[in-house]
């Protein structure tokens, strides 16, 4: 027989859960996922192993906790930059047992690597407003599975403005000298984010404009193939504030990502670039070379910056 204390009982555990649930997983997740620290080429890596196990545990001891709080969780809890508003990420997310990710902030006035920082020191939500024009590039991979083509890795990358520029046009490449496998629905997204003016109506709106290798054209944005391997090209879309439809909005944040799958035999790398367009009359081509590292340029007095992070080792 089912008292009403019971049920008092019962809905001040689930309260409890609902304030606490950050508390809750992650005392789960300091149970179940090791987390280590790898130096290569020169930056630390940091590795996220037994992830399934802890998606299970939740599902398990906590059915009410929906996949998105559990995916959300994840993304938090190993530092990754991936936008949940995209369904098809929450999944992607729920099906890593481990994670690989390194984290730089790239100068954008000369493009070279100013410092490497680990993993933690900015979480997804935070503003990019700063005064020192750089961009941090988060790069991360999976191991899936070995059978006789090789080994399996899950591969992406997201890149965010910190000084948000004016986008005419930029290309987010992440090279490769591991064998782009055909069979996976390789896909992305570009994030944007404006601030309307308080004297307006002090809205945030946010624009997800997402990808994938089925439909590879949304709005500004395009998924596109250098010597087999993807990669986005995109625009900004107009400054617009989508609730009191006001143009006297700041832009907040400005965010790139996307994912695709590669088969290694032996050392492969993985080489992020990110190239902003100043001034062209043309757009910017891109290659891959052999050993994995993109190239990028352009006629017609294309002027542009390219922003290299280190090279990435696949290995599990």
């Amino acid at each position: 027989m089912v008292t009403l204390f019971m049920l008092i009982d019962s809905f001040t555990s689930f309260r409890v859960k609902a304030d606490d649930l950050y508390d809750i997983l992650e005392k789960i997740a300091e149970e179940i996922i090791s987390i280590d620290t790898v130096m290569d080429n020169g930056g630390e890596v940091t590795v996220y192993e037994n992830l399934n196990q802890f998606v299970n545990s939740v599902r398990i001891e906590y059915p009410d906790i929906s996949d998105y709080q559990i995916a959300e969780f994840i993304v938090s809890y190993t530092n990754q930059e991936i936008s949940l508003e995209n369904e098809d990420n929450v999944q992607f997310v729920l099906g890593l047992d481990n994670i690989h990710t390194t984290v730089e902030i790239i100068d954008l006035e000369d493009g070279n690597v100013q410092e490497s920082v680990p993993a933690g020191i900015f979480s997804p939500d935070d503003t990019w407003i700063s005064n020192d024009n750089k961009m941090k590039i988060t790069t991360s991979y999976s191991y899936q599975f070995n059978n006789s083509n090789g080994d399996y890795y899950l591969v992406w990358s997201t890149a965010n403005w910190i000084t948000i520029p004016t986008v005419w046009e930029d290309v987010f490449v992440i090279g490769s000298n591991a064998t782009f496998d055909s069979t996976y629905n390789e896909s992305g997204n570009v994030t944007i984010k404006d601030k309307c003016d308080e004297t307006s109506c002090g809205a945030t709106s946010t624009f997800i404009s997402s990808v994938n290798a089925n439909s590879t054209t949304n709005g500004n944005t395009q998924l596109q193939y250098a010597s087999g391997y993807p990669y986005l090209r995109f625009s900004e879309g107009g400054h617009i504030c989508t609730t009191c439809l006001s143009e006297n909005v700041h832009r907040t944040k400005f965010s790139v990502y996307y994912q695709y799958r590669v088969i290694a035999n032996g050392t492969k790398m993985l080489y992020p670039v990110y190239a902003h367009k100043k001034l062209a009359l043309s757009s910017l081509s891109v290659g891959i070379s052999l050993d994995g590292t993109p190239s990028i340029g352009g006629s017609l007095g294309v002027l542009f910056k390219k922003y290299e992070a280190r090279g990435v080792t696949l290995t599990h």
